[in-house]
C-alpha cells in the first residue's frame, strides 16, 4: 500500500472517531486532509471523494459552518446521483438540511440548487 493511501486511510479513521466525539472541528480537519489525498490519486476514485465530501459536510454542519461548506456541496452535487441504498439516503438527508439551513441564511440560490438535486435523486 503506497504512503498517499495510507495517510488517507488514517486520516479517514481519525476523522471518523473525532466525529463520533462530537468533535467536528477535528474531524473536519482529518477529513480535508483525506479528500486532499484521494484528490491526488490516479485514477480519481469519485465514489470515495464523494463520499469524504458528505462526511465533511456533515462534520461543518456540526460546527454550523453553513456558508463555508458550499464548495463542498457544490463538489458533491454532481456525483450525487452515482450512489444507492444507504449512500443516497445519506446524501438526500444532507441536501435537505443544508437546503433548510439556506433559506435561513438567505441563501436562496444555493438552497434552489439543492433542492433540484434532491428532486432529482
Amino acid at each position: 500500500m503506497s504512503a498517499q493511501r495510507l495517510n488517507r486511510e488514517s486520516c479517514t479513521t481519525l476523522a471518523e472517531l473525532s466525529g463520533k466525539l462530537g468533535k467536528y472541528s477535528e474531524a473536519e480537519e482529518f477529513l480535508s486532509e483525506s479528500l486532499k489525498v484521494q484528490d491526488t490519486l490516479s485514477p480519481p476514485d469519485e465514489a470515495r471523494v464523494g463520499r469524504r465530501l458528505a462526511e465533511l459536510a456533515i462534520a461543518m454542519a456540526g460546527q454550523s459552518k453553513y456558508p463555508e461548506a458550499w464548495p463542498i456541496l457544490g463538489r458533491l452535487l454532481p456525483i450525487a446521483d452515482r450512489y444507492t441504498g444507504q449512500e443516497r439516503l445519506t446524501v438526500k438527508k444532507i441536501l435537505e438540511m443544508y437546503s433548510a439551513e439556506y433559506k435561513k441564511l438567505g441563501m436562496q440560490s444555493e438552497a434552489l440548487q439543492l433542492e433540484e438535486k434532491l428532486n432529482a435523486l
